[in-house]
């Protein structure tokens, strides 16, 4: 009782940091979902949170984010406004690298076909957010002195050259021209600047299991806060700025299809005609297009899950993707390497604990059909994702 009461304060105050943002741009917000994102990712098998990330880590996260954001929105025939009266510089650098680069059509393959350019345009992500909203967010709602959510080694009016941010910049420049991409790179050691975000007491889980509450909350937010600077209606953009790119997951039907032998992942039926690309973790409750966590499912059973979280039996089949050597695992990788196509395991699998794990007993977890749902089991979900730990 005592963690859930703490939890609840957490998210007061995060409440009150939220609202507090309403000033010149969206970084704070961008920064705060980031560090969600990063506390589910590295959700480990023991169902703990990670206590630290690092700047590089929330600068993929950022980027990320702001990548499909950097698009231009019909309505307006142009990228929206991210900053009160001028355009975000985080954004406009985007902008920039994907009409450099119009050949790459996402984040991953851009950093797979131009590896230096994309380690620029992520140390220019890195250092904005090291400048302006880090050490600001670190401050925001204090009056103790306590950080409310992390704790940093520098504060506002960093500068890059003193602070040892340009020799630790330059030397992720250097070990990616030597070794090419590499996610464990975001965990170089900063050399003389220390890019450790310290998270305080139990404030990983609490983003974790707050999740599902904080981030629909933060988009609209956000989502409030485009639609002013741009001067637009608020429900015809959240879509754009939130929703996945769903026209790029067509191209993965026929691999899917041929992954899961011609059947509907939920219901096992044969696919006979089109179906549906799925997000097996809804998009909404995590942003991730690995295709791990793509399934081909009927039209039907996927308007039925929708955003639910699936029942054990899906999810036991789920996770025969990750077994070690198996044809599907196998496939999955032979797939994602012939299209370019994010194919993370871990990543996908610390994503399911965070989402699975927190969940109370006799949650509805949807079964089948429109509206059948099964109550929630935590010793099954628990016995489930350790098969694979």
């Amino acid at each position: 009782m005592e963690s859930a009461n703490e939890a609840i304060e957490f998210a007061r105050r995060v409440f009150e940091l939220i609202d507090r943002t309403r000033t010149v741009s969206t970084y704070k917000l961008a920064l705060l979902l980031a560090l969600i994102d990063c506390c589910q990712e590295g959700f480990d098998e023991r169902g703990a949170a990670p206590g630290m990330v690092t700047t590089r880590q929330v600068a993929r996260r950022v980027l990320e984010l702001y990548w499909h954001q950097a698009r231009i929105y019909d309505e307006q025939q142009c990228v929206l406004l991210q900053n009160n009266g001028s355009q975000a510089e985080v954004l406009t650098r985007i902008g920039r690298f994907r009409r450099e680069h119009a050949n790459v059509t996402s984040s991953y393959v851009a950093e797979r076909r131009e590896p230096m350019a994309f380690a620029r345009l992520l140390n220019h992500v890195e250092w904005k957010l090291i400048e302006m909203p880090i050490p600001r967010l670190h401050t925001m709602g204090t009056v103790s002195g306590e950080p409310l959510i992390y704790d940093i080694h520098w504060s506002k009016g960093i500068r890059k050259r003193a602070s040892g941010i340009s020799a630790y910049q330059q030397a992720y420049l250097e070990a990616v021209s030597e070794y090419g991409h590499a996610d464990l790179l975001d965990l170089l050691d900063g050399g003389d600047f220390d890019n450790r975000i310290r998270l305080g007491d139990g404030v990983g889980d609490y983003l974790v299991w707050l999740a599902p509450l904080l981030r629909p909350i933060i988009q609209r937010e956000w989502t409030r806060l485009v639609a002013h600077f741009n001067d637009v209606k608020t429900h015809r953009i959240e879509e754009f700025l939130f929703g996945p790119e769903r026209s790029d997951l067509s191209g993965l039907r026929e691999p899917l299809r041929e992954l899961q032998e011609g059947r509907c992942f939920y219901c096992d039926a044969a696919i006979r005609g089109s179906a549906e690309v799925d997000h097996f973790i809804a998009w909404a409750r995590c942003p991730n297009d690995d295709l791990h966590n793509l399934v081909l499912a009927h039209g039907t059973c996927n308007l039925g899950k929708s955003d639910h979280l699936a029942g054990v039996n899906h999810l036991q089949r789920w996770i025969k993707r990750f077994e070690p050597g198996s044809a599907l695992n196998d496939g999955i990788r032979s797939v994602a390497d012939d299209i370019q196509w994010p194919a993370s395991e871990s990543r996908s699998l610390n994503i399911a604990r965070a989402i699975y794990l927190p969940v109370p007993p006799d949650t509805p977890l949807w079964a089948r059909g429109k509206q059948i749902f099964e109550p929630a089991k935590p010793s099954e979900i628990r016995d489930v994702l350790a098969s694979v730990a």
